[in-house]
């Protein structure tokens, strides 16, 4: 969630938020730097003074980051990404591009960088560029990755269709020439196994499941988030593909459940991705099946957040103000689910709640191999490679900017629980 991009209730200070591929940490960016916590339960990880943070994006929960400047400082630049290790704290490497950085996914294979006009894959292991894709103007850099190894890229085409591409083999997948409706794609989400594709139609009211693979493509379950428009800002599976969070500019957090029974029948005719069941009137809901959400989180009005389910089932939000809470899943279908507690990333917590799932230190020493980097590090960052040249021919990768061993096998930072020596 790029908080500067939304006006409402916020705190100054916070500019990014967003959860792993997991949901198991969450990444914070802010006007000084980023901060990394477990989310179940809430504990702060790591903290850096790293300069404005406008992106960031874990891997796993290992200690590769993914930073991207805000452009509040000249050395915080929306146009330069940066690979952090937080175990010795230190930039690994660095790629300058001709235009801000409006996204960015990752996964153990590939780093996708979005530009408002173009998506660059890049290889894990060395960040050496492999493809650039031309893309429709896309000023809200809206793309999606699946964290498994398949590394399948979904991206807006044109409108009402949505292009995928195979970010391994670097081979487009041809999803068929069929009419679309001209609904505007507002967001995408895979599933973590990813062989699951959420998309958000530009007012929110209909959210479409397809069941994706590197040769097919089809609808598999539709669902409805109301009938009032609203730009949808975040989607999340639950690790086990059974939830599907979904946030907007309502303050209204929707919970949909994927019933196997609901799921649409395989239609060979239809177009796939560029096909939208047309929900205008109330008469297709007797006709498609009238699927809403089976549990609601009650947010504060006109104030943006995120939302994800752990593999414990805790219902985790973050919210522009910088307030986390934690929900328990609602057991009665279409009921709101029961708040747990709630923490400040920002301020004073006092008066929070007795239940609070927050530790200021880990529940297990610093000798236990589930031990943490210390919380509150100041980092002072030292670059050790060379910035993307677009001008060059050789840009393979090679040289100061690689972090693959000898045999170019991807080097295995370590958990981010894992006990660390730091480099000051």
């Amino acid at each position: 969630m790029n908080l500067q991009e939304f006006t409402g209730s916020k705190q100054p200070e916070f500019l990014f938020a967003n959860f792993n591929q997991d949901a198991s940490c969450i990444s914070v960016g802010t006007q000084t730097g980023f901060s990394l916590y477990t989310s179940d339960p809430l504990q702060p990880r790591f903290d850096s003074t790293f300069g404005g943070i406008g992106i960031v994006e874990m891997l796993f929960r290992t200690s590769l980051v993914v930073v991207v400047g805000c452009g509040n400082t000249p050395t915080a630049s929306p146009r330069k990404l940066t690979i952090f290790n937080t175990a010795t704290q230190q930039a690994i490497c660095e790629r300058l591009f001709p235009t801000s950085i409006l996204n960015v996914k990752l996964n153990n294979k590939r780093v996708v960088v979005v530009l408002e006009n173009k998506i660059h894959v890049f290889a894990l292991d060395s960040m050496s560029l492999l493809h650039i894709i031309d893309t429709p103007h896309n000023p809200m850099g809206i793309c999606a990755l699946s964290p498994s190894d398949d590394s399948l890229l979904a991206y807006p085409a044109a409108p009402g269709e949505i292009q995928l591409f195979d970010a391994l083999k670097l081979l487009t997948i041809t999803t068929g020439e069929h009419p679309h409706k001209g609904i505007t794609i507002s967001n995408l989400a895979f599933n973590y196994s990813g062989d699951l594709l959420a998309a958000a139609s530009e007012s929110g009211t209909l959210i479409r499941i397809f069941a994706v693979s590197e040769k097919s493509c089809h609808p598999a379950y539709d669902f409805r988030r109301g009938i009032n428009a609203a730009q949808v800002i975040h989607m999340n599976f639950s690790f086990d593909s059974t939830y599907l969070t979904v946030t907007s500019t309502s303050a209204t957090i929707h919970i949909f459940k994927l019933v196997p029974e609901q799921r649409l029948p395989l239609e060979e005719n239809k177009g796939f991705f560029s096909y939208w069941m047309p929900y205008a009137s109330a008469a297709a809901s007797a006709v498609y099946g009238d699927y809403r959400a089976c549990a609601y989180v009650r947010g504060e009005p006109n104030c943006v957040s995120i939302c994800a389910i752990t593999k414990h089932n805790v219902v985790t939000t973050v919210n522009a103000q910088g307030i986390v809470a934690t929900y328990e899943m609602a057991e009665t279908f279409g009921a709101d689910c029961t708040l747990k507690a709630t923490f400040s990333l920002f301020g004073s917590n006092e008066g929070e709640s007795d239940s609070a799932v927050f530790d200021e230190e880990p529940e297990s020493d610093h000798s236990n191999s589930n031990s943490l980097t210390p919380n509150h590090t100041t980092t002072t960052t030292t670059t050790t490679s060379h910035k993307y040249d677009y001008n060059s021919n050789n840009n393979s990768g090679d040289g100061d900017g690689d972090f693959a061993d000898a045999d170019g096998d991807y080097i295995d930072y370590g958990l981010l629980d894992a006990p660390h020596h730091h480099h000051h």
